[in-house]
């Protein structure tokens, strides 16, 4: 026997059966059980989904054999935006690694790996090495420079 049901709310209990709460075509209130064998089908059952249920008997006990999506009731598929890119999430590090790197950048500065490098934004690069040490040691290299 088949029926259509719109789902309303979904429990998995200890042994890994869904139970489910739904609206028969009617508008009445039906429970069910999908056992843990029939796992396949339990991604169909999100709320508000309208599904086809194939009822069976077993030992004059009805089941849901199958299930199947009902197309009309479907969501339209959300296609995300192809001229943007996601955002990155910020890395976060720990404050030895962030020294490490500094004291890396550093030295990449001093031996004038970083002018060879990175031609075009070496200025950039040195100008904010220095204002990051300088926010961190309490020292004003702007100041020191003026004073030469």
């Amino acid at each position: 026997m088949k029926q259509i049901v719109t789902v309303g709310h979904t429990e998995l209990n200890q042994y890994g059966d869904m139970s489910v709460s739904a609206k028969d075509e009617n508008g009445n209130d039906i429970n069910f059980k999908v056992a843990v064998k029939r796992k396949q089908l339990h991604s169909m059952f999100q709320q508000g989904q309208a599904v086809i249920l194939d009822w069976q008997t077993f030992k004059d006990k009805d089941y849901v054999a199958d299930a199947s999506p009902v197309a009309s009731e479907l969501p339209p598929v959300k296609k995300p935006p192809t001229d943007s890119v996601p955002p990155r999430a910020e890395e976060v590090i720990s404050g030895q690694e962030r020294g490490m790197c500094l004291k890396e950048v550093g030295e990449c500065i001093r031996s004038g790996q970083i002018e060879k490098d990175f031609p075009k934004s070496y200025t950039r690069i040195k100008t904010d090495y220095y204002k990051r040490v300088s926010k961190g040691s309490g020292i004003s290299f702007w100041e020191q420079q003026g004073e030469e």
